[in-house]
C-alpha cells in the first residue's frame, strides 16, 4: 500500500506503533496499545474498501481476460491512429498465436478518458502482456538511469 502513495498518514501511524519497534518474531502490546492498534488497522480498512467499493462502481465491470490501457496524449487523429498502431502490433505479435491461444479486441473505450479495455482471449496473454509491460518500465528506468 506504501507504493500507492495512498494513505500515508494512516499507515505512517502504524509504522510508528510498537509493532514497527521490534526485530522479534512475536510481541505482546499491553491493552491501550493493542486498541489504538486496531483502531488504526480497522480506519485503513474502512479507507480501502471504500476506495475499492468506488473505483468499482465507477470504472464498471472488466473482463478478468482483459487489461486496461492509459493512451498517451493525443492531439490529433493522426496521433491516434499511430499509437493506436503500435499497440495493435504489440499486443497481436505477442498473443495470437497457438501457445497463447489469445485474441485482441476492443471491449470498452471510455467515454471522455483515454482507457482502453482490451479482450486478450486468455489469463496467459493478460500475463504475457503484464510482463511485457514490467519489463519495459524497468528498461526505461534502466535508460534514465
Amino acid at each position: 500500500m506504501e507504493e500507492t502513495g495512498l494513505f500515508k498518514n494512516e499507515i505512517q501511524a502504524i509504522r510508528n506503533s510498537a509493532i514497527f519497534t521490534t526485530a522479534k518474531d512475536s510481541l505482546s502490546l499491553n491493552f491501550t496499545e493493542g486498541r489504538h492498534l486496531k483502531i488504526q488497522i480497522d480506519e485503513i480498512i474502512k479507507l480501502v474498501t471504500a476506495l475499492s467499493t468506488t473505483i468499482s462502481e465507477i470504472g464498471g465491470e472488466v473482463n478478468p481476460d482483459s487489461i486496461s490501457i492509459k493512451l498517451p496524449s493525443v492531439t490529433d487523429f493522426d496521433d491516434l491512429s499511430k499509437v493506436s498502431s503500435e499497440f495493435h502490433k504489440i499486443i497481436n505479435q505477442a498473443v495470437v498465436n497457438d501457445q497463447i491461444n489469445g485474441q485482441v479486441r476492443i471491449d470498452n473505450v471510455e467515454n471522455g478518458s483515454i482507457w482502453l479495455d482490451v479482450y486478450l482471449g486468455s489469463t496467459a496473454a493478460v500475463s504475457l502482456i503484464g510482463g511485457l509491460a514490467w519489463a519495459s518500465a524497468v528498461i526505461y528506468k534502466k535508460i534514465q538511469e
